[in-house]
């Protein structure tokens, strides 16, 4: 998979999530931090990708996307984080598959 898929991928998880968590804040993946004002926040990266010869002429590629979430902190902040988790998982997988990259 050649780094325009990788940019793909992260394109359309973005366009998923920017449709999908409306009054949530995008922000750059490896910031170090994001004020509270901004909270929930989202973000998208491809942090890595593992090559195997699938034969002498072919080669497979698994690339990891993550979105990482942040999220004000209470009670509940697990409940909170698979609500979202659930609510992510269903439109990038759905957006991937749309894509034709998954």
């Amino acid at each position: 998979m050649p780094s325009s898929d990788r940019k793909q991928i992260r394109a359309s998880a973005r366009a998923a999530l920017q449709a999908g968590l409306t009054g949530w804040t995008e922000f750059f993946a490896w910031a170090q931090s994001v004020n509270a004002e901004h909270l929930p926040a989202w973000a998208v990266a491809t942090p890595s990708e593992r090559r195997s010869s699938a034969s002498q002429d072919s080669a497979q590629r698994e690339t990891t996307l993550v979105v990482v979430v942040k999220l004000l902190g209470g009670d509940l902040i697990e409940d909170d984080l698979d609500e979202a988790a659930d609510q992510i998982e269903a439109a990038v997988v759905a957006a991937l598959r749309a894509s034709n990259l998954m």
